[in-house]
C-alpha cells in the first residue's frame, strides 16, 4: 500500500471510542425531551465529519429540525462542535460564544483538558487514534441516534450501536481486501505490458510500438547516418 497499514494499530486506537458508543448514545436520549433543533459547527475534517449527521437529520426529521444558519439559539437548541486538535481557534471561539446562549452543547474531541472540551459543559472524546474522522463520526452518530431514539421512537437505536461497534473490523477487512486487489490488478498489469512491448532493439534504431527509436542506437550515430 502506498500508506502503511497497521490493522492491530487501527483497532487498538478505536477501541476507546467503541466502549464510549453506548455513552455518546445515552445524552441523545436524555436531551430529546429538550430539543427541536441541532446546529452543527466545525471546521476542516471535522466538519466532513458531520456531513453524515446533517443527511441524517433531513433524512429522518422535518428539514426545519437542522438549521446551518440558526435564526435563534434557545435552550431547545442543541449545538455540537467538533475539533479533532480541540484547539482550533475558530470553534473554541464558537464554544466561549455559546456560554453567553441558553442552548445546550456537547463537544467533541481528542483530550479532555484542551480548550474545547474545556469551554462546554459536556464532551465526547476519541482520544489517541489515527483514525480520528472515523473515531469522531462514530461518536456524533451514537449520539445522534440516541437523539432520534428519544425524539421520534427511532426503532434502530440497538442495530447501530451493533453496526457501529463492528465498524472498526469491517473498515480493516475492506483495506486488506482493497490491497489485494490492487496487488492482483498489478500482476495483471504487468504481464500484459510484458506480451505486448519488448525491451530489445531491432538492430535499427527502433523499439515495436515505438517511433522514437533506441536510446543506445542514437548515441550511436545510426540516427545521424539514417
Amino acid at each position: 500500500m502506498s500508506i502503511a497499514f497497521d490493522r492491530g494499530a487501527i483497532l487498538s486506537g478505536l477501541e476507546t471510542t467503541r466502549a464510549a458508543l453506548p455513552r455518546a448514545y445515552a445524552p441523545g436520549q436524555e436531551l430529546a425531551p429538550h430539543i427541536d433543533r441541532v446546529d452543527l459547527v466545525a471546521c476542516g475534517s471535522a466538519n466532513r465529519a458531520m456531513l453524515g449527521i446533517q443527511y441524517w437529520l433531513e433524512r429522518y426529521f422535518p428539514a426545519e429540525f437542522m438549521a446551518l444558519d440558526p435564526p435563534r439559539l434557545t435552550e431547545r437548541t442543541l449545538v455540537l462542535l467538533a475539533s479533532k486538535s480541540g484547539t482550533t481557534p475558530e470553534t473554541v471561539a464558537a464554544a466561549h460564544f455559546l456560554k453567553r446562549r441558553p442552548c445546550r452543547v456537547v463537544a467533541f474531541s481528542q483530550y479532555g483538558e484542551k480548550p474545547l472540551a474545556q469551554a462546554v459543559p459536556r464532551h465526547l472524546l476519541i482520544r489517541d487514534t489515527s483514525e480520528s474522522f472515523a473515531a469522531m463520526s462514530m461518536l456524533m452518530q451514537a449520539l445522534i441516534g440516541g437523539l432520534m431514539a428519544g425524539k421520534e421512537g427511532w426503532l434502530l437505536g440497538e442495530k447501530l450501536l451493533a453496526s457501529l461497534d463492528a465498524l472498526p473490523v469491517a473498515m480493516c477487512d475492506a483495506a486488506e481486501q482493497n490491497e489485494a486487489r490492487a496487488a492482483a490488478d498489478a500482476v495483471t498489469y504487468a504481464a500484459m505490458t510484458a506480451s505486448t512491448m519488448s525491451p530489445r532493439c531491432d538492430g535499427a534504431g527502433r523499439r515495436p510500438l515505438s517511433r522514437t527509436g533506441c536510446a543506445s542506437c542514437i548515441r550511436g550515430g545510426y540516427a545521424r547516418r539514417r
